[in-house]
């Protein structure tokens, strides 16, 4: 008899661990984990690509670090390439779903764009210039015989050109800003495995940078578990 319910609650245990309830009940790790991921998003439309690394406590919750790059060419307002690069600081918390574990996420830190350079928009503004909407640095009738693009992208409006089709058109310049962000990432580990399989959504703002001030991208990826 002992050993019919000692069969009957092993049984029961199995069947009830392998459910949609027990899977759902704890995150599939407990520790460390770094990650790559690539994609696609904003920054210069181009593609990006980075390292993502973190620790994920008993509690569910999770914190770590990121580093994304961005390349690219430009569109109607950029006139060359997009480089640059997001890094920062995450927090999320994970919840097991089924086969996979979902981690909403947000982060805070640092983005810094350089690019080749800027489409003039025919509207001279020597004040806006200087503050750094580069859109405002060409325009006008007559040119700027102290012309320095350099200097003009970093925001000294005397040396911005007012002329017809000029101003930073073709002008390279770098830019840097806070950046602030929230996404959701999704992994897979095989079935308790170190390794895993993750895909991430990510949406924000720089508000400091001259072009594309959204953060976005849809990055694909994997990682270990440690």
């Amino acid at each position: 008899m002992k050993i019919i319910t000692l069969a009957a609650l092993a049984f029961g245990g199995a069947a009830w661990t392998t459910s949609p309830t027990a899977l759902a009940a704890e995150p599939t790790h407990t520790g460390g984990s770094i990650s790559g991921l690539a994609g696609f998003g904003t920054n210069a439309d181009g593609f990006n690509f980075g390292v993502r690394g973190g620790y994920t406590l008993q509690n569910h919750w999770y914190l770590g670090g990121t580093i994304i790059g961005n390349t690219g060419l430009g569109n109607t307002q950029l006139a060359g390439w997009g480089l640059g690069f997001t890094l920062g600081a995450e927090a999320g918390y994970e919840i097991a779903a089924g086969p996979v574990v979902i981690r909403p996420y947000g982060g805070l830190g640092f983005t810094s764009q350089s690019y080749s350079g800027y489409a003039g928009t025919g509207t001279y503004n020597a004040t806006l210039c200087a503050e750094g909407q580069y859109q405002y640095c060409s325009g006008g009738v007559a040119a700027n015989p102290t012309y320095n693009p350099t200097l003009c992208a970093e925001g000294v409006a005397q040396s911005c050109n007012p002329g017809l089709n000029a101003g930073l058109a073709g002008a390279s310049a770098t830019t840097t800003s806070v950046a602030f962000w929230v996404g959701t990432t999704v992994l897979y580990d095989f079935a308790g495995g170190p390794w895993f399989l993750c895909g991430d959504v990510r949406v924000g703002d720089a508000p400091s940078l001259v072009y594309e001030q959204l953060i976005f991208a849809v990055m694909a990826g994997g990682g270990y578990e440690f």
